[in-house]
């Protein structure tokens, strides 16, 4: 079992259009299911994009949402990102071991490339 943890984090603002199914592209991916955790960011939406996480999140453990405090919302997904990895990081969930053949890792194995899950996107791994 040499599968390294994996932290995915999705930052969204009004994204109910296309939540459900990001989320479904993600919980399908070929990556042991005890080694991956997905964190939707939610960035102030007021369409509902946080409870339908949280709808998926109640059927998969693996996903959960961190909603940015109102004073602090709207500031961007670099912003909304930057402040739940910082708090992650704090959590001891992010960071805590990377493999020293990493970049080996994401170009040899398409176990760990987004392309064929995510191909609704414009995504890459190139």
């Amino acid at each position: 079992d040499d599968w390294p943890g994996v932290s995915i984090f999705v930052p969204a603002r009004n994204e109910a259009r296309v939540i459900t199914r990001t989320l479904a592209a993600l919980t399908a991916l070929d990556y042991p299911r005890d080694r991956v955790d997905i964190t939707v960011i939610d960035d102030g939406s007021t369409d509902g994009t946080g409870d339908l996480v949280d709808q998926t999140a109640a059927d998969d453990a693996r996903v959960r949402c961190r909603r940015v405090p109102a004073d602090r919302s709207g500031r961007g997904k670099a912003a909304a990102l930057n402040d739940a990895i910082a708090k992650e990081a704090l959590s001891n969930r992010v960071g805590e071991q990377i493999p020293d053949d990493l970049d080996r890792i994401w170009k040899d194995s398409s176990k760990y490339c987004l392309k064929n899950s995510l191909s609704f996107t414009s995504a890459s791994c190139e």
